[in-house]
């Protein structure tokens, strides 16, 4: 059927089904004409979404050189106030990319401020730098949110520019400049200015967003600035002056510092030391809800730890579920490279809390511990693991029997020496908690010991003996 037919036909259907047939025999055809395109664009509108995923489906998969004639016609709906045609046809021209833009220029100068707006923000991200002189005018817009898409248009423009192409520095320096001039007079769009300026990548963007931090008291707008430096930055000497002025910023904005500095020490693969004096900021961002808040925070306590910091790292610890990137990266730092005190506080406070939350806690700590066996001291790892044995006997009172079973299948030899001492110990008062870990888990080595004991009168003692002995 030819397709002027075709077109007869889809608008003598009497049924929505004989029409959507029609359109689809239509689609087949292929190379469709500007009637066809005119046609399909009015079932855009019709309120059978059958009908109008079908044609949109059409204009999604038209072949390039169709495009901005097809263009001219989709933009019309932007007209529509209908929501979901308008979103239809938005799709359609984000897909067209550059395609679009001629057919969307003209409704820059639309009354409708809606339209105005609608088109200004696909052309922000479908278009380039010849874009930017139909778009830099309309700062002298009578609406806010129209000027607002002015600034996010300008600023999705810029950052789509590669920044290593000397070509488009003017560009990026003309937009800074722009953003600059309006950002005083645009107190309702500060923000929008910000977060465009972000996205410029030179210095002279970044050197007038430290100074809007300086200058503003809204903590707010001090935080998209903070994070806006955060998007592009690669200078370490932004992350110097962030961290020195960090203490004068309220609390709120402080670990929000953090996770720029470190966001641009990652960018530059440097490390950023934190002041100590300044250590408790990292603390509180430890505590914070946002994970990359919380990130910056543990990172930015450098590569050992110290005692103020065994509270904050012990919940970052416990908080996590399942071994993970994070408390690898605190495990190692605290295994391989912290002092022995802060090893043993910082364990001691690990299995407290791990008693009360889950015994696969204590599972995950003689994990990392084997992990990192290889790169520690014997003397340090015999410590730790007398430790823990000492604490799963005394405080757990042999509970975590899972505990001890792991610490054999990596190091038996430490724990059937601490397990004699713990049996030779005449004051030993968890000595039945000993005797049930080796009854449960068969620790042979341990039986000789066990029938030296003498002159033990309590009864459930001497029966735990005796079970050893038949053992023999």
């Amino acid at each position: 059927m030819e397709t002027n037919d075709l077109v007869k036909k889809i608008k003598d259907a009497e049924s929505i089904e004989d029409k959507r047939i029609a359109i689809e025999e239509l689609i087949e055809l292929g190379h469709p004409t500007e009637p066809v395109i005119e046609i399909l664009c009015e079932y855009m509108k019709v309120e059978d979404r059958r009908l109008r995923d079908v044609c949109s489906r059409f204009f999604h998969h038209l072949e390039e050189d169709t495009r901005p004639l097809a263009a001219e016609y989709v933009a019309k709906l932007i007209l529509i106030t209908e929501i979901t045609t308008r979103n239809l046809a938005g799709d359609i021209l984000l897909h067209y990319d550059k395609a679009s833009i001629p057919a969307l220029i003209p409704y820059l100068k639309h009354e409708d401020i809606d339209v105005r707006k609608y088109a200004l923000d696909i052309i922000g991200l479908n278009g380039w730098e010849n874009e930017l002189d139909a778009i830099y005018p309309m700062e002298d817009d009578t609406d806010t949110n129209v000027r607002a898409s002015v600034f996010e248009a300008i600023g999705n423009i810029v950052s789509k520019m590669p920044e290593e192409d000397d070509y488009y520095l003017g560009f990026r320096v003309e937009a800074t400049e722009f953003m600059r001039k309006y950002y005083a007079k645009e107190e309702d769009n500060k923000v929008f200015i910000i977060e465009a300026l972000a996205k410029m990548g030179i210095p002279e963007a970044e050197n007038f967003l430290l100074e809007t931090l300086s200058n503003e008291d809204d903590f707010f707008l001090q935080i998209a600035c903070i994070d806006a430096l955060a998007l592009k930055s690669k200078r370490v000497d932004v992350c110097y002056q962030l961290l020195g002025d960090i203490a004068g910023y309220d609390e709120i904005v402080q670990p929000i510092i953090l996770k720029t500095v470190n966001a641009i020490s990652f960018r530059l693969g440097e490390v950023i030391p934190l002041d100590e004096a300044y250590r408790y900021i990292a603390h509180n961002a430890m505590l914070d809800s946002d994970g990359d808040i919380k990130t910056s925070g543990i990172i930015s306590l450098g590569e050992k730890y110290i005692k103020d910091d065994i509270p904050f790292i012990t919940k970052a610890l416990i908080s996590v579920s399942g071994v993970c990137v994070m408390q690898d990266y605190i495990m190692e730092r605290l295994l391989l490279n912290s002092d022995i005190d802060v090893l043993t506080s910082a364990i001691d406070a690990y299995m407290l809390e791990a008693m009360n939350i889950s015994l696969s806690k204590d599972l995950e700590l003689i994990h990392a511990i084997n992990e990192f066996s290889e790169d520690m001291e014997r003397q340090k790892i015999m410590i730790i693991y007398n430790q823990i044995i000492d604490f799963v006997i005394h405080k757990a009172k042999g509970s975590s029997i899972d505990t001890i079973e792991l610490i054999i299948s990596y190091e038996r030899e430490i724990l059937v020496n601490q397990f004699t001492e713990m049996i030779r110990d005449e004051n030993n008062e968890n000595l039945i908690e000993v005797l049930d870990v080796i009854i449960q888990l068969q620790i042979s080595e341990l039986y000789g010991p066990v029938t030296e004991l003498e002159g033990i009168t309590e009864e459930t003692i001497v029966e735990k003996i005796n079970q050893i002995k038949e053992k023999i």
